[in-house]
């Protein structure tokens, strides 16, 4: 789930935006039409899928980015990019403990299950740990035009 789909469904319904939702949509829709067709027709044969993935990306992008400007009033991107910053590292670090730990094994069902249950416990616990260190509080996140709702 993306942060546009985020804002979207968490901010923008919720606070009757209707308007500027679909409008984001439709922005959405556009961006990636003429970014994949642009795409895919400039990438040779053999990569061309890339150019649909690239182009929905971007799109994904704009949308994102039309939607922070619409809520940048109510919604710190500081304090949501501090917030993906340290979900990403977290995320590296769990990604680079199994890369190292299943590094030699053959990927069967069993061994699928076991890496997802010891990524899920490694993400899980560094979370825990970083909120009971830097004791979190979302409060801050919000401006006083949505802390009514919080």
């Amino acid at each position: 789930v993306g942060l546009g789909d985020v804002v979207r469904t968490q901010f923008m319904i919720p606070n009757k935006m209707d308007k500027e939702y679909v409008f984001g949509i439709l922005i959405n829709s556009v961006a990636n039409l003429i970014a994949s067709t642009l795409l895919i027709l400039l990438l040779n044969d053999d990569i061309e899928i890339y150019g649909a993935i690239i182009g929905t990306l971007l799109a994904e992008l704009v949308g994102m980015i039309y939607q922070m400007v619409l809520c940048r009033k109510c919604i710190s991107l500081k304090h949501l990019l501090k917030t993906f910053c340290i979900s990403f590292l977290i995320g590296a670090i769990m990604f680079g403990v199994l890369k190292g730990i299943f590094y030699n094994f053959e990927i069967t069902l069993p061994i699928l299950f076991i890496v997802i249950g010891v990524g899920g416990v490694i993400f899980i616990g560094l979370t825990c740990v970083y909120l009971y260190f830097f004791e979190i509080n979302d409060s801050h996140l919000y401006s006083p035009c949505v802390k009514n709702y919080v």
